[in-house]
């Protein structure tokens, strides 16, 4: 569950941290990993000074086919991820493209860790548009103020989510739908703003629910509304145009309220049919096929299809959506990636929420 802190102090904490990091711009041509020494990176110095070997983090092998062409992702993958993993071979075959590249710029990024050494936390493209966290802070704190409070969703090595809440969502429930406008069912309304200085995944805003009772989260993509940010375009290249666009589209999510409201309206309309053990097959089907929810987070969103059957006994898409973003919020087993992603799952239920047929 998101931990809740002020806005300033969210900015001293970053601050802290980048007290810690380091970049630095190299030639391609200087990387050198040793297949006797797995998962370091060595920078040859060419013969001016000595060479320097750093520890990698392991997603910097992912992000070697970014930085040497003809590289391919799928098989550095395998060779490290797969079921026979050779870190000797990946670092063979990097070697190799990297004597075939040309000459072009890369940006390493290390870290301090507490022995005093410096680890390698991401290699990217020299075109690849560092933006601090700082700055996207600072941006808050100016509309919102430093007292602010935030729900800190996800802060490591990888990346730095942010719950944002603006208000409580005032919603008719469906008529059709026996005493549910008896119950207590608050639910509130904000966006979600994401980002990663170790170069996985882009800048993103995106509207944002919460189900008070047990405090599910999801978060919706809708055109118009989110923003999506590269780092490798040239948007980014200006900081001052990146904050800008994170600014309008945390003004535009307010507006949005109004067609959630009507979704959440619909996901409690719709009947889904169920088995002899009260499990939503087709339902499932949809999520396991369209919606890319695997079977180990497919068998956390069933146990919580059960849990929220005391709040929720109608078998209901808008009980299904509850279950998934249960799941994305509370499965303690699931991967943070894992979790997001149902979060993510959940607000594009409410997007499919219009007809019965999809989802029987």
């Amino acid at each position: 569950m998101a931990k809740t802190v002020t806005l300033e102090a969210l900015r001293q904490t970053v601050l802290d941290r980048d007290a810690l990091l380091s970049d630095r711009m190299v030639s391609v041509k200087s990387l050198f990993m040793d297949p006797d020494q797995p998962g370091r990176m060595v920078l040859r110095n060419q013969g001016r000074d000595e060479d320097e070997s750093f520890v990698m983090n392991s997603r910097v092998y992912g992000q070697l086919p970014q930085i040497t062409y003809g590289l391919p992702g799928s098989y550095v993958k395998k060779l490290i991820d797969g079921d026979h993993p050779d870190p000797d071979l990946a670092a063979r075959n990097f070697n190799y493209w990297v004597d075939c590249s040309k000459e072009r710029e890369v940006l390493v990024r290390f870290k301090q860790e507490k022995d005093g050494s410096r680890t390698i936390r991401a290699l990217k493209p020299g075109t690849w548009n560092p933006v601090p966290y700082q700055d996207s802070i600072d941006t808050f704190i100016t509309k919102f103020g430093p007292e602010h409070k935030v729900g800190v969703e996800r802060f490591d090595d990888t990346g730095l989510v942010l719950n944002f809440i603006a208000k409580k969502l005032d919603y008719k429930t469906n008529p059709k739908v026996h005493d549910i406008g008896k119950r207590n069912d608050p639910i509130e309304w904000g966006f979600r703003w994401s980002d990663s200085d170790a170069g996985v995944g882009d800048i993103t805003t995106a509207p944002y629910i919460r189900r008070l009772i047990c405090m599910n989260g999801a978060t919706t993509m809708s055109k118009g509304i989110c923003i999506r940010i590269s780092h490798s375009n040239k948007e980014s290249a200006d900081p001052m145009n990146v904050q800008s666009l994170i600014r309008q589209s945390a003004e535009m999510v307010d507006g949005h309220s109004t067609k959630m409201s009507e979704r959440i309206t619909d996901a409690q309309g719709i009947d889904l049919d169920v088995d002899e053990h009260g499990v939503p097959q087709a339902a499932m089907k949809r999520l396991e096929r369209d919606l890319l929810v695997t079977r180990l987070q497919q068998r956390h969103v069933l146990e919580a299809w059960d849990v929220e059957q005391e709040s929720i006994p109608e078998r209901s898409l808008y009980r299904l959506h509850n279950a998934v973003t249960r799941a994305g919020t509370h499965a303690e087993e699931l991967t943070p990636e894992a979790r997001l992603h149902l979060q993510s799952v959940g607000g594009r239920m409410l997007e499919l929420s219009g007809s019965s047929h999809y989802w029987n």
